[in-house]
């Protein structure tokens, strides 16, 4: 039909509709949206999806429901490398809040046992409902690094690693892995061309990238290029 809805189709209708679109799908959507439709305000861009108070709940009301299933992956990842020998620790998240999120996950199949029910197919998600206050928390502030802070939108973290606050997801541990040897060549070439603020750099790269993982820590943390660069900036 040449009129859905009732309304004639021409390009701007085209336009609200990719807003609309973009608006419930995609992460940091204004952002997104103002460079794919050139607007030079954002003010502009934040009007195409937020004018359509009906859109603003939408938007809402699916992020909710991705954080929600972002803390049950987590959950269900958790649970498994509790009860399977050789799993990898935290189900292979990592950062300093994943210990409090693996405690959680305890906790809640022991009240679970308590009350004489088994963990099923709901449990996860009933327990990631309470963690990320019915989807208020569990924001992506970086890709692979979740902050179980609330209302973190407006700011972004700089934390590190050790913060108990922050979910490594397990997705960049590969990431982690192809950049140390790298960073650790780097360094091993500054140092040979006696560059040592270079030197201090990467190893300050190298420690971060270290903290972010507890195998990673432990596998890294005492290699022997890793301590000679350190002592040489010591």
């Amino acid at each position: 039909t040449p009129k859905p809805g009732g309304k004639a189709l021409h390009p701007h209708r085209f336009r609200k509709t990719i807003a609309r679109l973009v608006g419930i799908a995609i992460v940091d959507s204004p952002r997104v949206l103002m460079k794919l439709l050139g607007h030079k305000d954002i003010g502009m861009t934040l009007h195409y999806i937020l004018t359509d108070k009906a859109l603003q709940v939408e938007i809402d009301q699916v992020a909710r429901e991705l954080r929600i299933m972002r803390c049950r992956e987590l959950v269900e990842d958790m649970r498994i490398a509790l009860h399977s020998a050789g799993s990898p620790i935290f189900g292979g998240h990592g950062g300093g809040g994943a210990l409090g999120l693996a405690e959680a996950v305890k906790e809640h199949e022991k009240e679970l046992h308590r009350s004489g029910r088994q963990w099923d197919a709901d449990s996860s998600y009933d327990l990631s409902v309470i963690l990320t206050g019915n989807g208020q928390y569990f924001r992506v502030i970086r890709p692979g690094v979740v902050c179980l802070k609330e209302s973190r939108e407006a700011i972004p973290c700089t934390c590190d690693s050790t913060c108990v606050n922050r979910i490594e997801e397990k997705a960049t541990r590969r990431d982690v892995r192809e950049v140390l040897p790298i960073l650790i060549a780097e360094g091993k070439r500054a140092l040979g061309e006696n560059q040592l603020l270079l030197v201090a750099d990467k190893v300050q790269q190298i420690d971060e990238e270290i903290l972010r993982f507890d195998d990673i820590k432990q596998e890294f943390g005492d290699h022997p290029d890793v301590i000679a660069l350190r002592k040489a900036v010591a």
